[in-house]
């Protein structure tokens, strides 16, 4: 994953969380974007790396159990 100019707070933390957890790398200058896709699609290694480094830090369910948790929530105060 390559991550441009994430906004400061929660998105910023989480591309430091992505990139410490080896799935991605974080651009500050948005025009080095296709440069940086290209050299990392250059690197087998590098992109096996990556991919194991999401799925060590991947929810793949983590919206549906959200949304799951909610529907109880509002479920339970409607019947108070």
């Amino acid at each position: 994953m390559v991550i441009i100019d994430p906004i400061p707070g929660q998105e910023e933390w989480n591309a430091d969380m992505v990139a410490a957890a080896g799935a991605g790398v974080q651009l500050r200058m948005p025009k080095m974007a296709a440069y940086t896709a290209m050299q990392l699609l250059t690197q087998p290694e590098r992109l096996d790396a990556m991919r194991a480094g999401a799925k060590r830090i991947g929810r793949p369910n983590a919206a549906l159990n959200i949304a799951k948790q909610i529907l109880r929530e509002l479920k339970m105060t409607r019947i108070e």
